[in-house]
């Protein structure tokens, strides 16, 4: 088997598998090796929820596997911090365009 990353429709990153002896098989139809939060987060705003998965895929959590790493969850908690701190800066920023009206 092949591994191709990619893109979903709804932006988020994910990990193929394909067979070798079939280059020519559609990503759709191969088996889905990435990690789908929405399992774990069915209620979580799904644009954060797309930056979470998309953070820990850029971080190397992309197969269920990868939870064996050493450190996983200190670099699972980084990732997660991570994106709340870019939605920090966003709130920041919004309030302060607030003072500006």
């Amino acid at each position: 088997m092949k591994k191709i990353d990619t893109i979903d429709e709804k932006g988020f990153k994910t990990r193929v598998a394909l067979p070798d002896d079939n280059p020519d098989v559609p990503l759709e139809y191969g088996i889905e090796l990435g990690l789908d939060l929405r399992e774990v987060y069915p209620d979580i705003p799904p644009e954060f929820l797309k930056s979470l998965q998309n953070m820990l895929f850029d971080r190397g959590f992309v197969e269920a596997k990868d939870a064996l790493k050493p450190n996983a969850f200190k670099d699972i908690r980084s990732a997660i911090l991570s994106v709340v701190g870019y939605d920090a800066h966003r709130i920041i920023e919004y309030l302060k365009s607030l003072q500006n009206v």
